[in-house]
């Protein structure tokens, strides 16, 4: 059986000096950290100078509100235009129905949305109604492009 023990030995003129390279590592994180930043806000103001701009050529021309479940009444629209909607409680699905057809296509939410709105762009002109499928307050505008102006 041995009998081992660890004696540690501290002097004054021992002291700490860090790596050489220590200072080169610094200058390269603190770069690299500068060097991401510069590059997510360029990132960032360029997509918010790019962002679609198309809302100085539309005029809202219908809207409607409800709570739950609602169909709103027929309107006439050219393409392009879209629909854009809020709710504070949960959208299931808009849908829009053509005066000729049943359904021309929906839009389907997520159980739990991200987000409390958004706008799905139709490309068909016609004379259309909207059913919404939801729980609590929801808001739908429908809004017109001007077609030159969108070209």
């Amino acid at each position: 059986m041995t009998n081992e023990q660890t004696i540690l030995v501290t002097s004054p003129e021992l002291q700490y000096e860090p790596p050489r390279n220590y200072l080169k590592n610094r200058w390269l994180f603190l770069s690299i950290f500068v060097g991401m930043f510069v590059f997510v806000v360029a990132i960032t103001l360029f997509l918010w100078n790019t962002r679609d701009r198309s809302n100085s050529n539309a005029a809202m021309i219908k809207e409607y509100s409800g709570t739950n479940d609602g169909e709103t009444e027929f309107f006439q629209v050219r393409d392009p235009w879209e629909i854009r909607w809020e709710h504070t409680g949960n959208i299931n699905a808009i849908e829009w129905l053509g005066k000729e057809t049943k359904s021309e296509a929906y839009v389907a939410m997520h159980k739990k949305p991200i987000r409390n709105y958004g706008q799905r762009y139709i490309g068909r002109s016609g004379e259309f109604r909207l059913k919404v499928s939801g729980q609590g307050p929801w808001k739908v505008q429908v809004w017109q492009f001007d077609k030159q102006a969108s070209k």
